[in-house]
């Protein structure tokens, strides 16, 4: 891998690399990484749709999992969704609307009730799925809307954490 020695910044949302060859995004089948923010309407998109922030992060040391292992977690769990490309962008973090419940006044009612997030300042493998075929379920014709697949994979391990779309 080429060797990247300083983040692009991009709008305040950056994806930072270290040298001796981690690259801030990686486009899956590149042999060459290359620096590049996250798209500033993906993490928009993500913080109006899901409360979620994505920002730059600098690992103390390299990730256990690579990025071409990311992309390929992303495209095990979601390959029906059709993307013909992804990248993957080492970023942390944070998610206000998944966690524990607790608070909550009547089961089943989640008004009122507290979340304590369970991805805080998390570390991850962003994985972006350009122009995936997301499925409409509960019609009487199957249908599909186009979106980008944001897969969230633990770096330590390649555990898929969790997915969102965002229109565009």
């Amino acid at each position: 891998m080429k060797r990247i020695h300083r983040a692009t910044l991009l709008t305040g949302i950056a994806v930072a690399v270290i040298a001796g060859g981690l690259a801030g995004a990686v486009r899956h089948g590149d042999a060459t990484a290359a620096s590049t923010a996250i798209p500033v309407s993906i993490a928009d998109g993500l913080q109006r749709a899901y409360r979620i922030t994505v920002s730059e992060t600098v690992p103390t040391v390299p990730p256990a999992v690579a990025a071409d292992r990311a992309i390929a977690v992303a495209k095990e769990n979601f390959g029906w969704a059709g993307s013909d490309s992804a990248t993957a962008h080492f970023v942390t973090f944070t998610d206000l609307n998944w966690g524990d419940i607790v608070n909550q006044r009547s089961p089943g009612v989640l008004e009122g009730a507290t979340v304590i997030p369970k991805f805080v300042g998390k570390p991850v493998w962003l994985v972006l799925l350009p122009n995936a075929r997301i499925p409409l379920f509960g019609g009487k014709t199957a249908s599909f809307y186009m979106a980008t697949l944001c897969v969230f994979v633990d770096p330590a391990s390649g555990a898929f954490l969790k997915a969102a779309t965002v229109a565009g």
